[in-house]
């Protein structure tokens, strides 16, 4: 559930969104595992003591919100890291919409709702997430991913390699 952002400037949490509107996303599989250990067993060990809940999910090495402006610096090197095309952090939207679509027959509606707000929304478009959640989650979970740790596959979903 997204509720709350960062405001960079004011380096402070803010209690909305910018649009004023919450609205749930759903967690790819993979994704959920890794949060899992690294709430389990990462933050911990990072810094020393386990997560609260108004701790940030991945705080920079101080515990703060990390600089916006580094973010993308960092992305890239994560990229080179880890071997695949070096890009910058926006164009992961447009990596998610080719896999979504690639791997979600008639699935258009669903990767477009989450991925790009209605415009001109009213109180009538509140009620149709409802109906939606399910194709959501499975849209997003039958986008395939391999997960390792140590150079082991953990985890396989629908392998595309």
């Amino acid at each position: 559930l997204i509720y709350r952002t960062y405001n960079t400037r004011a380096k402070s949490i803010i209690n909305r969104t910018k649009t004023d509107v919450q609205r749930r996303v759903p967690v790819h599989p993979t994704l959920a595992i890794i949060l899992t250990r690294w709430k389990e067993i990462g933050w911990s060990a990072t810094f020393r003591r386990d997560p609260g809940p108004d701790d940030l999910l991945v705080p920079s090495k101080r515990g703060r919100a990390r600089a916006a402006q580094k973010m993308n610096e960092a992305f890239k090197e994560d990229c080179e890291r880890l071997g695949i095309r070096v890009r910058n952090q926006h164009a992961t939207r447009h990596t998610f919409i080719t896999l979504g679509l690639q791997h979600n027959k008639g699935a258009e509606e669903s990767i477009k709702a989450l991925t790009h707000r209605k415009k001109g929304r009213d109180a009538f478009d509140k009620y149709d997430h409802v109906v939606r959640w399910d194709e959501w989650c499975e849209a997003v979970a039958r986008i395939p991913v391999r997960l390792k740790l140590a150079g082991v596959p953990v985890i396989g979903l629908r392998s595309s390699a």
